[in-house]
């Protein structure tokens, strides 16, 4: 029986890969059947937007009639940057186009073979992403902590965003690449370093190109999502703790260069600002009235929309997990790890109905939880989880029953 073990340990990384595989599989295939195993119906393209865009469309994609999702944004831009096609219509252009970071890669892959295999070349692109980040976790995490990293390979919120072709899990591996090539050049978040020895004990910088790597993915997390803003902060408060200042100006230098970015690009686009341009103050709400109002706005006919409605709740259970979590935090350098959660539970407190509205919406605003919390526990031998890993496999459960039971297709034709 111990044989067994330690070769079921020994090749724990091949057997969760092979299983996280196989569950993609079921999942892809479990969500495309009803548009004919499509894979194009994963970009999720409304009509109303395929109409405007027909230069951008392909021939046997598949146009969703009563809705469509973020996916054909990431379609609409990554053809856009590697086309001649004047600027495309979107809801918010500037929005979508300050989220280039997927685009930019998957464009110019697809770019090569032609932009009709844009589905599935995102598809690997994410999933082959997301494995190698789960490896590099895996290796970078002390061996008594190593396991934790299969709670980042199935996060039900990372598994769910890949699904959908959009960035959320894209974003998130690279925050495990940014922190890997830290690590390697001395920047060591998984010390469990007391306080009072915080800027005495810890190594001298030893890898300046594994900083200089480091810096650029800060930049290209900028890119892919601005919410890196809340990685980049807590790294440049805990280099000044240290009082490596000259680090500090390093690593402040994405987030000028993507300002700068974002100034000059209003410039020398030319784009329509976009059928619902929403500004910040509209994209939210009083605390927890976003929860309110969706719980409060009619579910439909049948007990699968029932359901559907309700399947928002265990999400907000995480949210009181993740609150729980605060009552860990009992040094400076905890505080600062977990600074990236509190921004997670400041913006979904407050965000707007249509974010609770949508299981997808909200479930995508957890996404960069899972490595944080595991990060957390790996760096204090005493942090109380209080369940929170185990309720990810209650999620991931449930999001399994809402692909292979509750989804149902939409209306659909094949664009020609």
């Amino acid at each position: 029986m111990n044989n067994w073990i330690q070769l079921i340990k020994s090749r724990q990384k091949g057997l969760a890969i092979f299983f996280y595989l196989g569950l993609q599989i079921l999942l892809v295939a479990s969500k495309s059947k009803p548009y004919a195993y499509n894979l194009s119906s994963l970009i999720g393209i409304w009509q109303g937007f395929a109409e405007p865009n027909a230069s951008y469309m392909q021939p046997g994609f598949v146009v969703l009639k009563n809705g469509g999702y973020d996916g054909q944004f990431f379609y609409l831009l990554a053809k856009y940057l590697y086309t001649s096609d004047p600027a495309p219509y979107l809801d918010a252009f500037f929005l979508r186009f300050y989220r280039i970071g997927l685009p930019l890669l998957s464009g110019l892959i697809t770019s090569l073979f032609g932009f009709a295999y844009y589905p599935i070349i995102t598809l690997l692109l994410l999933h082959l992403v997301h494995i190698a980040s789960y490896v590099v976790l895996h290796k970078m995490l002390p061996k008594q902590y190593a396991s934790l990293s299969l709670f980042y390979l199935f996060s039900p919120f990372l598994i769910n965003t890949n699904l959908l072709l959009v960035c959320d899990a894209f974003f998130t591996a690279n925050i495990i690449f940014t922190l890997h090539y830290l690590h390697k050049g001395g920047i060591d978040f998984l010390r469990p370093i007391p306080e009072r020895s915080l800027h005495r004990t810890l190594p001298k910088y030893r890898g300046a190109g594994a900083i200089l790597i480091a810096v650029l993915l800060c930049f290209y997390l900028l890119l892919i999502r601005e919410t890196a803003a809340f990685i980049i902060a807590p790294l440049c408060l805990y280099l000044l703790l240290q009082k490596r200042y000259a680090m500090v100006g390093l690593f402040s230098l994405p987030l000028l260069a993507y300002l700068v970015f974002r100034i000059s690009s209003k410039h020398w686009i030319q784009a329509e600002s976009g059928s619902n341009p929403l500004s910040f103050f509209q994209l939210i709400d009083y605390p927890f009235f976003g929860l309110y109002k969706s719980l409060a706005a009619s579910a439909g006919p049948g007990w699968k929309a029932i359901i559907r409605k309700l399947g928002k709740l265990p999400i907000f259970i995480y949210y009181i997990f993740l609150v729980i979590q605060i009552f860990n935090i009992r040094s400076l350098r905890l505080t600062i790890s977990f600074l990236p959660i509190l921004c997670i539970l400041g913006v979904s407190a407050i965000a707007e109905q249509g974010y609770w509205l949508s299981f997808d919406n909200i479930s995508r605003m957890f996404a960069f939880s899972t490595p944080v919390l595991i990060l957390l526990r790996a760096q204090n031998p005493n942090y109380k989880t209080s369940g929170i890993f185990a309720w990810h496999l209650v999620l991931l459960l449930l999001l399994g029953f809402r692909i292979l039971i509750l989804k149902e297709g939409m209306q659909w034709y094949v664009w020609k």
